[in-house]
């Protein structure tokens, strides 16, 4: 529905700009989700959660700050330099993806995975949703720029749960909270 809206010249603008992303999505953690569950329970699990989070903030910002500095190098090996502004718009995506990887750890070491694929379609959803939105008033290759940064962001039920676990994994002193 959204590629009918857009066109084949938007759509495949964006396809062009998302290449890169869809590249490095499958590997942007570089084994840190995988580190934190197999080292969480050797080590203090508050140190190890901070620098993990730590790490992923940086890895993500790297990600980020290197795509958006080649954005114009890989507009070039396109042939069209309208891709350089979607390329760095989506640059953001792994700095936003990465605030995600330290929450998700902790659920994953805890098997607290029930109902996560319940909340991947409804993010999924909301990110087509926004896409055909904005496809429909106009917005052309933004608009599926627009729904993938949207359908990564972290929810407030991540944090909620995150908060929640922050306990369990070792992050707050209980007897800091009941005061």
């Amino acid at each position: 529905m959204v590629a009918r809206l857009l066109g084949p010249e938007q759509y495949g603008l964006f396809a062009m700009a998302a290449v890169v992303i869809y590249f490095l999505e499958g590997s942007y953690d570089f084994g840190l989700i995988r580190g934190l569950i197999y080292f969480g329970g050797g080590h203090s699990p508050g140190n190890l959660m901070r620098t993990g989070f730590l790490l992923a903030v940086c890895l993500g910002g790297a990600i980020s700050a290197l795509l958006f500095g080649l954005a114009p190098l890989i507009a070039g090996f396109y042939g069209d330099l309208r891709v350089t502004d979607l390329i760095r718009a989506l640059s953001a995506y792994f700095g936003i993806a990465c605030i995600g990887l330290v929450p998700d750890a902790i659920l994953q070491r805890q098997l607290a995975l029930i109902g996560a694929s319940g909340r991947r379609w409804w993010r999924r959803a909301g990110r087509y949703a926004i896409a055909l939105v904005l496809a429909a008033r106009g917005y052309g290759a933004w608009s599926l720029v627009w729904g993938q940064l949207v359908g990564i962001s972290p929810r407030s039920d991540v944090h909620v749960r995150a908060g929640s676990l922050e306990a369990q994994a070792g992050l707050v002193d209980p007897r800091r909270r009941s005061g």
